[in-house]
């Protein structure tokens, strides 16, 4: 043990690490990332709605699993559409990925879409804009 002392005043755990094999694959794991696409996913909207206007290109499934990549990985709608296209050509999937405009516009009618949880939106980095005046909370 070390005589480490945290900021609340108790000393620091140590903890010895018996098996760096594993320890090191442990760390190597942690960069992992697996994303399953399913090719039964309704990506493609249906083609006869019954409402006036021009039929939806994609499903709101589509549309709402490129905003979660969006929010997870904090992107803006272009990387979104980007990383998206990417992840649908490692799956061989011969989709396409809704345009940056498109998803703009629907994010705006979909209903309770809030991929990111409470305890993570609090969490979540706040930004600063700097200006003449100096800096204020974004």
């Amino acid at each position: 043990m070390s005589n480490a002392v945290a900021q609340s005043g108790r000393p620091k755990t140590q903890y010895r690490r018996r098996n760096w094999r594993e320890y090191d694959r442990g760390l190597i794991a942690r960069g992992d990332l697996t994303v399953w696409i399913s090719p039964d996913l309704a990506w493609h909207g249906s083609k006869g709605t019954g409402k006036h206007g021009r039929p939806l290109t994609f499903s709101d499934m589509a549309v709402q699993t490129v905003l979660t990549l969006k929010v997870l990985y904090q992107l803006l709608l272009r990387a979104a559409q980007g990383m998206a296209d990417s992840l649908i050509r490692l799956a061989r999937l011969d989709w396409q990925v809704p345009h940056y405009s498109t998803l703009s516009q629907r994010q705006k009618n979909l209903a309770g879409h809030d991929p990111l949880p409470a305890a993570w939106r609090a969490a979540a980095p706040r930004h600063r804009r700097h200006g003449p005046e100096g800096a204020r909370r974004g």
